[in-house]
């Protein structure tokens, strides 16, 4: 059953690449992303447990959706300064959500 989900992920992936406009380099992550946007929000048939409903809802995972954002869009992280102990702000490009936490 999971060889039947790579085909249409391989296409979410080459498509987030494509309007990203990331190169080819990132299709890891576009892959990573394709598969956690359709477990959240689900658009495939390999949920046989509740068929429909994405898999996340089935396993009674509850995340918050206003955390997707657009597969390779620029975002700004804030780190502190060793030196000054302060807030820097370093540029950066969204890659996927975080697979250890909360978003």
């Amino acid at each position: 059953m999971v060889e039947r989900s790579w085909g249409p992920l391989s296409e979410k992936a080459r498509v987030l690449l494509i309007e990203s406009g990331l190169k080819k380099k990132y299709y890891f992550y576009a892959m990573e992303y394709a598969t956690d946007c359709m477990n959240l929000l689900g658009g495939s048939e390999s949920n046989k447990m509740e068929p429909g409903q994405a898999p996340d809802a089935t396993l009674g995972l509850n995340y918050d959706f206003g955390l997707l954002v657009p597969f390779g869009s620029t975002t700004t992280l804030t780190t502190k300064s060793s030196a000054k102990n302060a807030d820097v702000p370093k540029e950066g490009v969204m890659l996927g959500l975080n697979q250890s936490g909360k978003g």
